[in-house]
């Protein structure tokens, strides 16, 4: 059977709001054992879109969230989401809290005492809902990665 219009649109929707924000390459990461350090994970928004910030203007908007998976020893902290902007739309009478262009969110890193020497990656994923001036696309997600080297 053929699928209802209203399920195929949300399936194109979808597989373009993940081309409108873009994760910029991080470099690698040298940690010792028992150390810590911070990185900040770049996106990069297109033309047109804003990203919902976190937190979200009001309960109907999905804010973006970056989780990093931990690895190798590696523990990533709870992310840190930089300031949003202040955009009111046209006929609305609330500012939605947002990201354009880009945005950077900081994560902090801890190597564990035990932690594994040597490469490796830790990986995640930023979940976000992008809007343009009229319509907002359904919650949508990235892949990040970052190489991490344990001395």
């Amino acid at each position: 059977p053929a699928e209802p219009f209203a399920v195929r649109l949300v399936a194109v929707l979808a597989l373009l709001a993940g081309d409108v924000v873009l994760p910029e390459p991080v470099p690698r990461v040298e940690l010792a054992r028992r150390e810590s350090t911070e990185v900040a994970f770049t996106f990069r928004v297109a033309d047109g879109y804003h990203v919902q910030a976190n937190p979200a203007a009001n309960e109907f908007l999905i804010p973006a969230s970056l989780e990093l998976r931990n690895a190798c020893g590696v523990k990533a902290g709870p992310p840190v989401y930089p300031a949003p902007v202040a955009l009111r739309l046209e006929g609305t009478d609330r500012d939605l809290a947002v990201w354009d262009h880009s945005f950077q969110v900081v994560v902090p890193l801890a190597a564990g005492r035990f932690a594994r020497r040597g490469e490796c990656e830790l990986r995640g994923t930023l979940v976000f809902q992008a809007c343009d001036e009229r319509t907002c696309l359904p919650p949508a997600s990235v892949d990040v990665s970052l190489p991490v080297r344990i001395r």
